[in-house]
């Protein structure tokens, strides 16, 4: 066996210098890991290196931002309910009211909110005389008798069709 030893020293040496090196080759590796791992959290808290105050830190930060989330959910609830009454529903309906003028150059025009509430104008255009109407809107329903166009640019509307025809 001595002389097995004697005769291999030199190789013996290099196996456990090379066993060492990546050894140490493969620590680094593994260090550099963690640290990449660890930097993103050790930023939470300015400063600090310490790793006993990095969870509460984390804590702290996730809290914040549930209540940032908070808030930011109760100010779109209440957008959300005050675009309620934004128009959403549109038709427009276009047509020759009168034989004496050609072009469709009358129509009548619906715009609704979220509840069906709105308004229903009506332009009617002869060759001398351009008269207009309005209606209000209540749930979908017209506080007057329509002529067939408005009723059908009411239809489309509540429909929730945006809708510009020409009939």
């Amino acid at each position: 066996m001595s002389e097995f030893i004697a005769a291999n020293t030199t190789a013996m040496l290099l196996v456990a210098v090379g066993t060492g090196v990546l050894a140490s080759v493969l620590a680094i590796v593994a260090i550099s890991r963690i640290n990449a791992a660890v930097k993103p959290f050790s930023m939470v808290k300015d400063g600090s290196e310490d790793p006993a105050e990095l969870l509460p830190a984390i804590l702290q930060t996730v809290e914040k931002t549930e209540v940032g989330l908070q808030n930011l959910t109760a100010r779109l609830n209440e957008h959300l309910e005050n675009s309620r009454v934004f128009f959403r529903a549109v038709s427009l309906i276009r047509y020759d009211a009168f034989d004496d003028i050609g072009g469709k150059q009358s129509y009548s025009i619906c715009l609704l909110d979220a509840d069906k509430n709105g308004i229903l104008l009506t332009y009617l255009t002869s060759i001398n005389t351009t008269r207009s109407y309005a209606v209000a809107i209540e749930s979908g329903e017209a506080g007057r008798e329509l002529s067939e166009e408005e009723g059908r640019a009411l239809a489309e509307a509540v429909a929730g069709n945006r809708t510009a025809a020409v009939n």
